[in-house]
Order: C-alpha cells, then structure tokens, then sequence
C-alpha cells in the first residue's frame, strides 16, 4: 500500500498542468480533460491509495483550467454564453456567495463554509468552457466522443467491480466483497447519480442513425446502472423516463419505447426484486439496509431547525451530521432540506425555480430538429429533481459537473436551432 498519496498525485497534476495547455483553442476539451481527471482520481481509493491528501491540488488544477478556458475565449474570439438561460443559477449562487461572507466574518462561520462553497468552482468551469465550444451542429455531433472519453473509465471500474464483487466502502475505509460498486466516484449513491446523468448525455448521440456504437455504449450504461443497486437513482430515472416520453412522444415510436422497457423490467426484475428485498436486512457493518426512516428522521430534525434561522439559515456546509457507525459526518439525503438548512428558505425557493426552468426549457426542442438534446435534457433535469430528494448532489463536484454539462448541450442546441431557422 501506498502510504503518502502525494506521492502518486503530486506527479499527475504536473503531468496534467503540462499537458492540459495543450486544449489553450479548445476550452471543452479543457474542462473534460479536468472533469476526466477529477473522476478518475478516485480509483485510488479502489487501490487502497489514502485519497484525501490530494484534495488541495485540485485547486491547482482548477485555476489552470480556468486560465486555459480564459485564454480559449481570447484566442479564438468567442462570446461567452448569454447570461439568461443561466440566470436563475446565477441568483442562487450569488445568494449562496453573500450568505457564505456573511457566515465568514461572524464570530462563529462552520467549519466547512469556505472548501463547501468551492465545489460550486469545477461545475461553472464546466459550463462555461463547454458552451464555448458549441457553435453548429456539427460542434454538437463531434463533442459524443470527448464525452465518452471523460466518462468511460468511471463505467469500466464499476463494472469490473460488479464482475469481482469487491469493492470499496469509503464509510469504513476498506475493500469487502458483498457491497455496491463505486466505479472511481468512491459512494456508491453517487456512483449511481453519475451513471445515469451519463445516460442521459449519451441519449441524444445513441439515438442518431448510423451510431451502433453509441447505441452499445448506452447499453453498457444501462447495464451499469442496474448493477449499482441504487434504489433511488432506479426510481428517479424510471420518473424521468416516463415524463420524457410523454412529453416527447410525438417524437418517438412509443411502441419500441415501451416493448424495450417491458423487457428490461422483465430480465432486470431477479436484481431489482432482490435489492429491494434487502430491506429487511442488515449489512457486513450491522446497518440496516432500510436507511430510509434514519434518514427522514435526520431531515426532519434540520428542517425544524431550519425554521428558527429562516432566512439566512446557519451557513454552508453546517448540515454536517454523524452518520450511524461510520467514520463519517454526513449531510442529511435531501438536497432541499441541506439548502434550506444551510442557506434558509429563500434561497431554497431560488434553486426549486432554478431546476423547474431548466426543465422547462428543455420543452422548447420538441419541434426543432435538435429534439434528441431536448429530450436528454429533459430526463436529466427531472431525474435531478427527484434524486434530490433522497440524495445529495448540489455539492458533488463530478455530478453537479454532469449537470451543467446537460445545460450547456441544451442552451446551445436551442442557440443553433434559432440560428437553423434564420439562416
């Protein structure tokens, strides 16, 4: 075992500040370099690699990054993107930002308000350096492949893990057989928001002619999926799906959607059924498997604290909680209860109304002929509405990065079809 992780990471993040210069004339490959990077450090945990001791390069990496994205704009004269579709993100962040100095210079700010706030860092790099990127159609086409490329070796890790049956528990930090893969995300919950937000961004590609490729691709996703045993992330997907083809249906041949859902319910119920049925169980640690009722209790409680400190709440980063038996503190599973608790309600209400237009956005491509990226978008936005509400996303800097991936496809494809129709 390797006692120092900085012994490994130190020599990557030079490798990687060297080589990410290389993408100065194209910041989406910039920021899918670093979105690739960060992902995939994590494989050290499989390995057995003390992972936290790296953590404090990233803001290396992430300021390199953001000057590469700089100089991208400069270089090839591109506008940044408009500042209206974001707009409702913008507000929040902005609101999160003065909640977060006005906790900084009280007496007492939470012990996690500034590293918390951070994380908000890689997703709008993200955004902003892949919409930099996008100015036809063709730029929307040719981006499937940078987009396998940064997510791949998370799904290969996950399903090599699902073959051998080891993986890591980040909780107890040990490797043991018997528990849900973590690809390179490390959670397992998490490894499972990833794969299907994942999906949803392949979807578009896999659904064009002539793309086999992306089609099995998109399977394998499926198939990883299935393999993580998260409940949540099966029930949420399965929402958006549904909501999606009824919006879209128009668009789709309802029969094949639904002949191609019967059976994978049909071949994947022995999994499904059995990981619901574990719910009377309890695991190799002595933990319930039926989480559920700890987790609304812990999400009641805050929330009722909430409302003693309405609108400013307590800070970020405060809903910080212990966690069962584990070496871990953690938020309570409900995105809306931590934001709430955290920021008060106020800005509770701005991020609702934050996801609820995205979402609606993505109706706008029903008619065009960018439809497939409405769609994706649509079942991703969705799928994150309802995964808040059992799991934590807004601080995970990989998924909340998937997100505004699926923004930053959405805004330029509805830019290019306006631009479709003038011209």
């Amino acid at each position: 075992m390797i006692q120092s992780y900085s012994t490994i990471f130190l020599p990557l993040l030079v490798l990687f500040c060297l080589s990410s210069f290389a993408f100065f004339r194209r910041p989406a490959g910039a920021v899918l370099y670093l979105l690739w990077f960060r992902s995939t450090f994590a494989v050290a945990a499989f390995l057995q690699i003390p992972g936290l001791a790296g953590l404090p390069f990233f803001v290396i990496a992430f300021a390199i990054t953001w000057a590469i994205v700089a100089i991208g704009y400069v270089v090839t004269r591109r506008r940044p993107p408009p500042v209206l579709p974001m707009l409702s993100f913008y507000l929040v962040v902005g609101a999160m930002l003065l909640n977060t100095i006005w906790f900084a210079i009280s007496p007492n700010p939470p012990v996690h308000l500034i590293d918390t706030m951070t994380k908000f860092v890689l997703p709008i790099i993200v955004y902003l350096g892949f919409s930099a990127s996008i100015t036809n159609s063709d730029d929307l086409s040719r981006m499937s492949r940078p987009l396998i490329a940064c997510f791949v070796t998370a799904l290969i890790v996950g399903l090599f893990q699902s073959l051998i049956g080891y993986s890591y528990d980040y909780g107890h930090d040990v490797i043991v057989s018997g528990i849900r893969p973590v690809g390179t995300i490390i959670d397992a919950n998490a490894y499972g928001i990833f794969l299907c937000l994942c999906a949803f961004i392949i979807t578009p590609f896999a659904m064009e002619k002539n793309r086999p490729g992306m089609k099995l691709l998109l399977a394998l996703y499926v198939l990883a999926i299935l393999l993580s045993k998260n409940r949540g992330s099966w029930i949420a997907a399965l929402i958006a799906l549904s909501l999606g083809v009824i919006i879209y249906s128009r668009r789709l041949n309802i029969g094949r959607v639904l002949g191609g859902g019967l059976l994978l319910i049909a071949l994947a119920s022995p999994v499904i059924v059995q990981r619901f049925a574990a719910l009377n169980e309890v695991d190799q640690f002595g933990q319930s498997q039926d989480t559920f009722s700890e987790r609304l209790e812990q999400s009641s409680r805050l929330f009722l604290s909430a409302a003693e400190s309405p609108f400013v709440g307590y800070g970020a980063g405060s809903a910080e909680q212990p966690w069962g038996n584990t070496r871990l503190a953690r938020p309570p599973h409900n995105d809306y209860v931590r934001v709430v608790y955290e920021f008060g309600f106020i800005v509770a209400v701005l991020y609702i109304i934050f996801l609820v237009d995205q979402a609606v956005r993505a109706t706008r491509l029903i008619y065009r002929d960018e439809w497939r990226f409405g769609f994706g978008t649509l079942m991703g936005m969705v799928y994150l509405i309802v995964i808040s509400m059992t799991q934590n996303v807004i601080y995970d800097t990989v998924s909340y990065s998937l997100v505004m991936l699926v923004l930053a496809i959405l805004h330029r494809s509805i830019r290019v079809s306006k631009l479709n129709e003038q011209s």
